[in-house]
């Protein structure tokens, strides 16, 4: 049973590193209300998902962190009707409560006849969202499996890897701005490489998500499970186990194209290379590992390390995914 208030709590369990101190309350939230009843005190406030790309600092937050459990989902299919609920059904913008509109008001016709929606409440879990598709054979979250985020957290940060990402498969968000549910269409999300524009107080609480039916064989194997698994057989093979954030780095940028972080972190001969319990890891060297009670400061004096040497060797600057948060 999770607790909706937990004081002096450790932020290490509330993120993928398990780095952090301690924070003065937390709040667990399941729905709007109790989002919007959360936000209501004067103070610092931090709103957070799984943790995955945040970095807690060693001395906590002073303040109270809201952690996002919403995390209903609603299964449509292409005329808007129910094609499946999961925990329960989920308030949208506009009026939308929890109901798709038809394709054609997306500007589509009968071709669209192959198109499902999805609508997931900011805290449903990425891989949990894509092994749901997968198993009703809808295609455009095959890529997703292995990354440990929110929906919420995809969104601001528009996650992808083989190729996809978010800003491929959303029709809108839905942010709470100002006190009020407002829904954001996919133009004025501002999504990039690795982000998006969103307001710095917006909070994400859902996304409508675009998916297409996946195709059968001859042999009957769904080509969306077919690529679902040579995914995850392909992270398997390149990234390390243990405690960590994923990747640390963007690709840094080099004339209109990329070079990938993990290739000029390894140039600078940095694979391997440890900070106290922190390590940049030998088989894959834009992932650092907490290897057992590593502190926050030792994975910073990593990534400072990983930036000036790259920019020092190559002239190249490396741009962080991870976030630090809380009191450094």
């Amino acid at each position: 049973m999770i607790k909706r208030f937990e004081e002096n709590a450790l932020l290490s369990e509330y993120c993928t590193y398990r780095i952090g101190g301690r924070v003065r309350l937390l709040i667990n939230v399941f729905d709007l209300e109790g989002l919007m009843r959360a936000l209501e005190p004067d103070g610092k406030k931090l709103v957070i998902g799984r943790g995955s790309k945040l970095l807690f600092s060693d001395a906590g937050y002073d303040g109270t962190v809201i952690v996002m459990r919403m995390e209903r989902i609603r299964f449509l299919d292409y005329v808007g009707q129910k094609s499946g609920i999961i925990e329960g059904g989920v308030r949208g913008s506009c009026g939308r409560a929890g109901v798709c509109a038809p394709a054609k008001m997306f500007g589509c016709g009968d071709e669209c006849s192959d198109e499902f929606r999805i609508y997931a409440e900011a805290g449903v879990s990425l891989p949990f969202l894509s092994r749901l598709a997968c198993e009703r054979a809808l295609s455009g979250l095959e890529w997703a499996g292995g990354i440990p985020g929110t929906v919420g957290g995809a969104v601001k940060m528009n996650a992808g890897a083989f190729g996809g990402d978010m800003s491929q498969i959303i029709d809108y968000v839905d942010v709470l701005r100002g006190g009020r549910v407002v829904g954001v269409c996919p133009a004025d999300c501002g999504f990039g490489y690795r982000r998006s524009s969103f307001y710095k107080d917006d909070i994400i609480i859902g996304a409508m998500i675009r998916l297409s039916r996946g195709r059968t064989r001859n042999d009957g194997m769904s080509e969306v499970k077919l690529r679902q698994d040579e995914n995850r057989l392909k992270r398997a093979a390149a990234q390390p186990s243990g405690f960590s954030c994923g990747s640390v780095f963007k690709a840094a940028l080099k004339d209109g194209g990329q070079v990938s972080a993990w290739s000029l972190i390894d140039s600078c001969g940095l694979r391997g290379l440890s900070m106290g319990a922190a390590q940049i890891s030998q088989k894959h060297a834009n992932f650092f590992i907490n290897n057992g009670g590593a502190r926050a400061s030792d994975i910073l004096t990593l990534i400072r390390t990983a930036k000036a040497e790259g920019y020092l060797r190559s002239g190249l600057r490396l741009n962080e995914e991870v976030i630090p948060a809380g009191d450094f």
